[in-house]
């Protein structure tokens, strides 16, 4: 019979403290502020465009330093820095634009591209680094999320500001929960 320590032991692989000390930052800093865009969408009932462009064009641009923040530790693969930092750009080039640039179509069409665009960027990031770099697994369903969320808006591009909030607000609560797992994690790594 074995024991339930050993077992729990070896389901995740633990990092350097000393990389896990620098990775649970930006992640926290990306979960907390795509929970707070979230739970600010599920419970804004008549949203202003305005308000709503700015509140979109900030959690994409201090995503976008959380990305170039996470693709540059120390350590990192090449391939992955490359992929977030395009990412990282990406995203705060679209978070800019959708502030500039207000409309439902802009929301819609352009906010979702950069989702979709900053997910593709964390996926190539896992695609290079996740056999070579443990901390790469945590790209994986973000990056899902993040194109998901993205194509569903240029897809439901028709929906009021309400529904496109409801839609990028339910991305941002998922990626919240991956982000905030995975940096409390890195968190007690680092001790």
């Amino acid at each position: 019979m074995t024991s339930s320590n050993s077992s729990a032991a070896t389901s995740r692989p633990k990092v350097d403290p000393e990389l896990a000390a620098s990775l649970w930052k930006p992640l926290l800093l990306r979960g907390a502020v795509a929970l707070i865009f979230g739970l600010i969408t599920v419970f804004w009932t008549t949203p202003q465009l305005a308000v709503a462009s700015y509140l979109l064009c900030a959690v994409m641009v201090v995503s976008g330093k959380a990305l170039f923040d996470f693709g540059s530790v120390d350590g990192a693969p090449e391939g992955m820095r490359q992929a977030l930092g395009i990412g990282a750009l990406l995203s705060i080039l679209t978070g800019l634009s959708v502030a500039l640039l207000q409309s439902t179509f802009t929301f819609a069409w352009m906010g979702g591209a950069g989702l979709f665009l900053v997910g593709l960027c964390e996926l190539w990031g896992w695609v290079k680094a996740r056999k070579t770099f443990i901390p790469a697994r945590e790209l994986l369903i973000p990056g899902l999320v993040t194109a998901g969320t993205g194509l569903v808006l240029m897809v439901g591009n028709q929906l009021d500001l309400h529904g496109l909030l409801g839609v990028a607000g339910g991305g941002h609560i998922i990626v919240a929960v991956f982000m905030i797992i995975a940096g409390i994690s890195y968190r007690f790594d680092a001790k």
